[in-house]
């Protein structure tokens, strides 16, 4: 019935979640830096490209995409731009 963290840092694992935030943070850095397959170039809509005057999200340069339902909000396109936002 103890918590299981303790252990998960003492003997230097992940958590699934921790490893899910990774993959996620890798698959925006290899984005950033164009080493993925060219079918995602266009995954991501840049901030830039859609206008040029000043808004609020203007200090973060990936869209943040429309979610209607929380299954969406899971997904690599939604994540992968809140992830990259803290990096």
């Amino acid at each position: 019935r103890a918590h299981s963290s303790p252990l998960f840092k003492q003997l230097g694992l992940l958590k699934l979640s921790d490893i899910c935030c990774f993959q996620t943070a890798l698959f925006m850095f290899k984005f950033h830096h164009f080493l993925l397959p060219p079918t995602f170039y266009n995954y991501f809509s840049k901030v830039s490209s859609i206008h040029s005057y000043s808004t609020r999200t203007s200090n973060v340069s990936f869209m943040l995409p429309s979610c209607r339902t929380t299954i969406r909000q899971k997904s690599i396109r939604y994540q992968g731009r809140t992830v990259y936002h803290w990096i």
